[in-house]
């Protein structure tokens, strides 16, 4: 057993030797006896993480070496992972088969090790530690702020005057933003010519240490997904969409974006009426309710302006190649938002090819996962009668143009597959899992129904109760959360209309109560407001109506005005639609309707002391969102919930704790 000790305790590079073939230990007599154990293994198991199980640990110089050949594996894995691959590992280790143990694992890991390192951090550990990605951004911000004061003197030595030297400034930055894997702000790759007001937001932009913390958590909360999808924790019957994290994390984030809501007040600043900005948020579209509607409107206005000219619905299914997918051994680690930006520009080039071909098309696009993240598009578009052949031509030559060899092996496969008795299904055609388009039959059932479903579960589910998302498997309700966190996450959008009049001067439209005085502006305005999407359609068609923009010399942060739509512009002239203006401020934590009227409050003679706090503490709690109000309401003896923590003085100190 001393030369088994001695052996083990080499460092030896166990994958140089896999791949040569050598067989790194012999496993031959050891096999046929009882295992040896370090004997305190039992006692401090904690020295053998990630290895704790003690039946895995046959001598403590055993256990070293294997642990400097496996950790450096998964070393910049989530914690949950790290036990599922070296739970994995010891299964397979267990039996005395390192060889097979470790190569099984190199195999699973090293398309994840390529995801991570495709990530431009470069202390990786950065993905996993979010104190840390906050320092590292201040740190870039501080750096660019050095930059921008060298840079500023050099061009005051070269007389360059505030346009020149703040577009100079500019460019550098977007390098540094480049080495950093983030796009900086405005960069539209030399397309257009930058105005110096652009350059100048940019750059105070990128001076911020709060811009790039949030740019930062992008990175990584993408490249974990990522990560997970190339492990296969993103599948059906397991985490469909999205991972277990992802959807946790973006529950999470919705709560405190309802706490908020329900903290802050609209007030109108003419007549100091105040509402709950909860209570406003389910009028606009934020309320995924009304989302729905309004594309349910917009579709069936469509269908019936489409019909009345006699155009024909099409409903057209778009999927990424077979590389593009993680379920594929030809899997080639992209990920989902890729795969969606690659189906963007192949779309881009019909819409190229159709305005070559004077081919008039109108619809709606529809943005979903497969059960492994990958998105694919469903579109319901109408065309006349005699562009139909030509408009599927267009569509099935662009979408299947990368890689189609692969279609024609496998319609062959299917084919004789069939012949032989083999599969009792029949493919349609040969480009059938990577392009569709079905001609709908009105007799049979609208063009709206048709897409009504994937715009319901993509949303909130609604008026889908109790039925199962073909797809993962899973209730309708579940599945449209998953799919609107895949959504958020990858920053993909789900719906888009085209070919369709402005759907943002309708809404302008709907907040007017009083009649205009012009009858064709009154028309439009009523068609507006009476849910008939084609008749607002033709009433709109041809009028010179365009979107109004409030001129205010409010700043942001970043310098630049903040620019609100406040009315419309008919024929030349203004039409203001907000007659009245509006602020956000946090209710008052004095009155009964506050954010704490369900705390428990201190007795009377509590409530008459006035406790105080170190101003060290006192800071941070004003870092963490504390304002004069909830210091004063906390320290007259009464409980305060910020971000669901519970906050609170007891004989003196300062209590935290979480509940409701």
């Amino acid at each position: 057993m001393n030369a088994f000790v001695t052996e083990c305790t080499e460092r030896v590079d166990a994958l140089a030797l896999i791949e040569a073939n050598k067989p790194i230990f012999s496993f031959e007599n050891i096999g046929k006896v009882t295992p040896t154990y370090h004997e305190k293994a039992d006692h401090k198991p904690r020295k053998l993480f990630p290895f704790a199980e003690k039946s895995i640990i046959c001598s403590m110089g055993h256990f070293k070496y294997v642990r400097s050949q496996v950790e450096p594996l998964i070393e910049y894995l989530g914690l949950e992972y790290k036990k599922n691959l070296i739970s994995r590992f010891t299964q397979i280790f267990n039996e005395f088969d390192f060889y097979k143990a470790y190569g099984d694992l190199a195999t699973i890991v090293k398309p994840v090790n390529k995801v991570i390192n495709s990530c431009k951090f470069d202390d990786k550990k950065l993905l996993h530690n979010d104190i840390k990605r906050r320092e590292f951004a201040d740190v870039v911000a501080t750096a660019n702020r050095h930059h921008f004061d060298n840079l500023g003197k050099q061009a005051v030595r070269k007389e360059l005057d505030f346009n020149e030297a703040i577009a100079l400034i500019y460019d550098f930055l977007v390098e540094v933003c480049a080495v950093h894997g983030i796009r900086a702000p405005y960069n539209n790759k030399g397309k257009t010519p930058l105005t110096a007001e652009k350059c100048e937001s940019g750059v105070l932009r990128l001076m911020d240490g709060k811009y790039w913390e949030k740019k930062f958590d992008t990175v990584a909360k993408r490249t974990n997904e990522h990560v997970a999808i190339a492990l296969g924790k993103v599948r059906k019957n397991y985490s469909p969409y999205v991972s277990h994290k992802a959807l946790a994390d973006n529950r999470r984030q919705q709560e405190e974006n309802q706490k908020y809501l329900e903290m802050m007040d609209v007030v109108e600043k003419e007549t100091g009426k105040t509402r709950k900005l909860s209570d406003v948020a389910k009028l606009t579209n934020s309320n995924p309710e009304n989302r729905r509607n309004e594309f349910m409107v917009i579709s069936a206005g469509e269908e019936k302006r489409a019909i009345e000219s006699g155009k024909i619905p099409l409903f057209l299914t778009i999927t990424a190649p077979s590389k593009y997918h993680k379920n594929s051994n030809k899997y080639n680690l992209s990920s989902p938002k890729s795969t969606h930006e690659m189906l963007c520009k192949n779309w881009t080039k019909i819409r190229a090819k159709c305005a070559r071909e004077n081919i008039d098309y109108v619809g709606i696009r529809v943005v979903e996962p497969h059960a492994d993240a990958t998105p694919h598009w469903h579109v319901l578009v109408y065309v006349a009668p005699h562009d139909e052949e030509l408009f599927t031509e267009i569509c099935l030559h662009y979408t299947t143009q990368e890689d189609v060899d692969e279609l024609h092996v496998s319609w062959a496969k299917h084919l004789n597959a069939v012949k032989n008795g083999k599969s009792k299904s029949y493919r349609k055609s040969w480009h059938a899992p990577r392009f569709t388009a079905d001609k709908i039959d009105l007799e049979k059932g609208s063009a709206t129904g048709y897409i009504a479903k994937y715009i319901s579960k993509n949303i909130n589910g609604a008026k889908m109760d109790g039925q199962l998302d073909d797809e993962a498997e899973i209730a309708i309700n579940e599945s449209a959360q998953r799919v609107v966190a895949w959504a958020s996450l990858w920053g993909i959008r789900q719906f888009q209309c085209f070919g369709v009049e402005s759907i943002t001067i309708r809404r302008q439209l709907r907040q007017v109560k009083t009649p205009f005085k012009d009858e064709t502006l009154e028309a439009v305005r009523l068609a507006a407001d009476g849910g008939d999407w084609a008749h607002y359609s033709d009433k709109i068609r041809g009028l010179d109506l365009k979107l109004a923009y409030e001129d205010t010399e409010e700043l942001n942060d970043y310098n630049e005005p903040l620019i609100r739509v406040n009315g419309l512009v008919f024929n030349g002239l203004a039409l203001v639609t907000k007659l009245l203006a509006f602020e956000l401020k946090k209710r008052s934590l004095s009155l009964p309707w506050s954010p704490v009227n369900n705390c428990t409050h201190q007795t009377e003679m509590a409530a008459d002391i006035n406790w105080a706090l170190s101003n060290k503490i006192e800071n941070n709690l004003r870092k963490m969102g504390f304002d004069d109000g909830s210091l004063g309401f906390l320290l007259s003896g009464n409980a305060v919930f910020l971000k669901g923590q519970k906050f609170e003085i007891l004989n003196g100190q300062l209590t935290t704790g979480y509940g409701h």
